[in-house]
């Protein structure tokens, strides 16, 4: 077994592996810490990537629009945000006037329809203590309390994608020296 003695010490080749792979990381770590911290700080200051779910929602929501919602049973997606977390549901809601109707279905697994529970449930007193059940651009406001937050998005209205406009050919396409361009020539037949 081929060892190495430094002052006293002996060491297996096992052994003084794992030193030098240690002291080649440490050397190296003030290097890795200084582009996690500019890869961190690039990635908070972008600030219009979503998330979350509800953030991708609202994001396409307010980017398209919807068109407006007739009174009826529809489809939805519902948003359920507790801080910057949030997880999205199927379900599904009565519309009358614009406004929200009780009760809130929330899609299971096995393809049935269940009433929701808590906040968004009949027995809440919240749904009767907001005047604002009104939906807009598709969306319905915040629902819930300080700890849990709800959003409702008719995903059937959701508008058309936009025409874009069309993007200009680079200026080195054109003759910027203010020469003439030759004539065209004139094809025959």
């Amino acid at each position: 077994m081929t060892s190495w003695c430094m002052t006293n010490h002996c060491l297996n080749f096992k052994q003084f592996r794992f030193l030098t792979m240690h002291s080649k990381f440490l050397r190296h770590l003030p290097i890795v810490l200084f582009f996690a911290v500019i890869v961190t700080s690039v990635k908070a200051q972008s600030g219009t990537v979503p998330t979350n779910c509800q953030e991708e929602y609202q994001q396409l929501f307010l980017e398209r629009g919807a068109n407006p919602i007739p009174d009826g049973i529809y489809k939805i997606i519902v948003s359920m945000r507790k801080s910057s977390y949030a997880t999205c549901l199927v379900g599904k809601i009565a519309v009358k006037g614009n406004q929200l109707v009780r009760p809130l279905y929330i899609l299971r697994e096995d393809g049935t329809y269940v009433i929701a529970s808590g906040e968004l449930s009949d027995k809440s007193s919240d749904w009767d203590k907001r005047a604002d059940l009104n939906i807009n651009q598709g969306m319905s406001k915040e629902l819930g309390n300080s700890d849990l937050n709800y959003t409702l998005f008719f995903t059937e209205f959701l508008g058309p994608i936009s025409k874009r406009y069309k993007k200009a050919p680079p200026a080195a396409n054109f003759n910027i020296s203010g020469a003439k361009p030759a004539p065209m020539k004139k094809k025959t037949k």
